[in-house]
């Protein structure tokens, strides 16, 4: 029963179209609200509607009632005490997330640390919401060697996708940190013969894999055989064959080259039909080339902010 309380303050949540989950508290003002501010509230109004009635209840309106750096301390406490399983589906993931918008980052990150190392069973109850914490912080902080080893412990055991998954895959691209985002990449890509996923998640997660695969192409020079090699190892992994969409990814690797040039017209972009969808894709490649070349940012980065800043355009291809 205390399992299935958590759990509808935790839907509850994530129905909130308008909050956006980044996970450092520290830095609300940048990535907005942490889950743990939501939950919170909601929460504190579920425990004002009831009576305690067990040693549970009690746990909670001292945690509730209690600042970040000693709802930690409770939650220690109870992993030293030992958890029977009425007290381990009362507590976690819950408690965790909800000690996040109140405690100091550092130990905050330390303590999930400690879950994914010594209690390996508990961290998986939240895996995507933690993993995106502790990116969220080793990113603020500088750490890349972190990330590398929470992105590797962590891909290997994920199970779904989700909000979390999108997001901390998007911080890391951003980043510039190819290795940590194609591991998650890679692990997306299992994850699509194994998850429940909706169509535009399948498209999304192919096209993350893809890119790891454009990228290699792009560094071995992008010729007839870089190419080959690549479109290879698309179709091992039931990539769209067919010719039409095969001769639009080598234009688009020769554009990532800076092979072809076009001087775009206003008409050669605008209206819904499919050649004008097709020409804004390619002027989106045309945009991560130039963001490579004339700014020197990384190509995975380049192309994560071609993604977002051509959305609306972006063609599966």
């Amino acid at each position: 029963m205390e399992r299935q309380k958590r759990r509808r303050i935790r839907s509850a949540v994530e129905r909130e179209d308008d909050v956006v989950r980044f996970a450092d508290s520290a830095h609300g003002e940048l990535f907005a609200s942490s889950p743990g501010d939501v939950l919170d509230r909601l929460s504190s109004a579920n425990v004002k509607r009831r009576k305690p009635e067990s040693a549970i209840d009690r746990w909670w309106d001292r945690y509730l009632a209690s600042a970040g750096t000693k709802r930690l301390a409770m939650v220690r406490e109870k992993l030293v005490d030992g958890l029977d399983e009425s007290w381990r589906e009362a507590l976690f993931p819950e408690a965790v997330f909800e000690a996040e918008a109140h405690s100091e980052p550092t130990e905050y990150v330390a303590f999930l640390e400690t879950l994914a190392n010594e209690h390996r069973e508990l961290y998986d109850d939240g895996l995507l919401w933690f993993m995106r914490s502790r990116i969220t912080h080793y990113l603020t902080v500088g750490d890349a060697t972190k990330i590398e080893d929470a992105v590797k412990q962590d891909a290997a055991a994920m199970t779904e996708t989700g909000d979390a998954f999108y997001g901390t895959l998007s911080m890391l691209r951003l980043a510039g940190l190819a290795s940590p985002a194609d591991t998650m990449a890679v692990a997306g890509l299992r994850l699509m013969d194994t998850a429940e996923l909706m169509p535009w998640a399948i498209d999304e997660l192919f096209n993350f894999f893809m890119d790891s695969q454009v990228r290699q192409c792009v560094a071995d020079g992008g010729d007839a055989a870089a190419i080959a090699k690549m479109e290879a190892i698309l179709e091992q992994h039931n990539a769209n064959m067919d010719p039409g969409v095969v001769l639009m990814r080598a234009e688009m690797i020769r554009r990532l080259c800076g092979r072809t040039k076009t001087k775009w017209l206003r008409n050669q972009l605008v209206g819904n039909n499919h050649q004008s969808s097709e020409n804004c894709c390619l002027l989106s490649f045309d945009f991560s080339h130039w963001l490579t070349s004339e700014k020197a940012i990384a190509p995975i980065a380049a192309d994560e902010l071609r993604v977002l800043e051509h959305f609306d355009i972006y063609c599966a291809i």
